[in-house]
This record gives C-alpha cells, structure tokens and sequence, in this order.
C-alpha cells in the first residue's frame, strides 16, 4: 500500500510538472504559429511556366508558347526585334527548350523576364504571330519585310498596353440626334386630378397636338361631355 501511494504521488508530481511546462511552451507555441502563417501569407502566387519551343521550316522560323491556360498577349516591336507581351503577370517564360531544334540563323537569341519574351533578330526578318489553339502562342519568324499594315510592327514598349479601357455607354448615347422630346402622356392630367396633386407646367417645346389630351379620356372612362 504504501509503495502504491509513493507511485501515486510520483505520477501527480509529474502531472504538475507537465502543466506547468505546456503553460509556459503555449506562448511559445502560439508566436510559431503566428510567424508560420505570416511566411505563409507574403508567399507570392505560384506561378505558370509558359514553355518556350522551336522549330525550322523551309522560309521560317517557329517558336511556340504554351501556356496552362489561356490568356490575352501583345506582339509589337522592340528596338532588337520583336517583344511578346502576355497579359497575365504570374505567368514565367522558360527558355529551357527554346535551341533545341533551331538554330541562330534567324533568331540570334531570346529573353524572357516574367510575362515578357524578347526575341532578337539575326536577319532581314519579320514576325507574325495568331493562336493555334487556346493557350498555345505560334510565333514565326519569317525571311523578308514584312507586309503592309501588319500589325506587329507598331512599337511595344516594356510593361506597357495598347489596350484601352472601353468606354461605357451612356443615356446620351442612347438618343438619337435631332430627335423632338416625346409627348406628355393625354391622361395625365386626370391622373392627377384624381390624387388630388397640382400637376407641374408642360414645358412649351413638348406641346403637340396631343399635349393637352382634348377629346380623350381615361383608359376605361366614359366619353366627356359634348362640347357646346
């Protein structure tokens, strides 16, 4: 019995010691957590690698950007030759495969910072670019100069858009121009003799044959008395 009790009192002491640990480790705890989800918090957003491959072909040649999912870009030109601008900033080129298959006869070399491809000429070339399918850019790099009007030949510089906000439709857009102010309504009037309301003027520019409503009535009324 007794060696029962000492065993007993042995397991309360120790009871009393881990409280007392966990008590003074629980603020200690709780500054981990707050710091964990902190780093957790100024985490960027993964990114999306956008692949960057090539290919020769009799006349031109091809670099394709493939991206996870699709999204708007922009192809203009850049003092070393042309500049691929897509439209969403979490996306990461990677050049990794770009020289596979190509060589540097057309392409002297490419550079890729976030969103932005950079692609530098060696030639006498243009650029033509179009969408095979969504989320796959096709970029060619042709032999010549380039064709009239083409519209990857404007200037594209670095970070920026051609893109314009579209304006938003207004009332005043609605009307047509020259078009006379519409009539008051003939029953108006009894309207609102019957709540009892002084209506307010008719403005003289909305006078028309049917302003005064004379020789109507009322949707359901009888017809008004004979004129004398």
């Amino acid at each position: 019995m007794r060696a029962r009790g000492i065993t007993s009192g042995f397991a309360r002491i120790r009871l009393r010691r881990a409280a007392a640990c966990g008590r003074r480790l629980a603020p200690v705890a709780g500054l981990l957590a707050a710091g964990f989800l902190a780093l957790l918090a100024g985490q960027p957003a993964a990114a999306e690698t956008a692949r960057v491959r090539g290919g020769e072909h009799a006349g031109f040649t091809r670099l394709t950007v493939e991206l996870m999912h699709p999204a708007a870009w922009e192809l203009g030109r850049s003092p070393a030759g042309y500049r691929l601008q897509i439209g969403r900033p979490e996306v990461a080129i990677d050049l990794g495969e770009a020289f596979r298959r190509i060589g540097r006869a057309r392409v002297a070399g490419l550079s890729a910072s976030g969103a932005r491809l950079e692609v530098v000429l060696a030639c006498a070339c243009h650029a033509v670019a179009t969408t095979d399918r969504p989320g796959l850019i096709v970029l060619d790099i042709r032999d010549g100069p380039p064709l009239a009007g083409s519209p990857f030949e404007r200037p594209l510089e670095a970070g920026a858009s051609r893109r314009r906000p579209r304006p938003r439709p207004t009332l005043a857009g609605l009307a047509l121009p020259g078009q006379a102010p519409a009539a008051p309504d003939p029953f108006l009037a009894t309207y609102w003799r019957r709540a009892g309301v002084q209506p307010p003027p008719v403005p003289a520019t909305a006078a028309g044959p049917n302003a005064t409503g004379a020789g109507l009535a009322p949707p359901g009324a009888g017809p008004g008395p004979a004129a004398a």
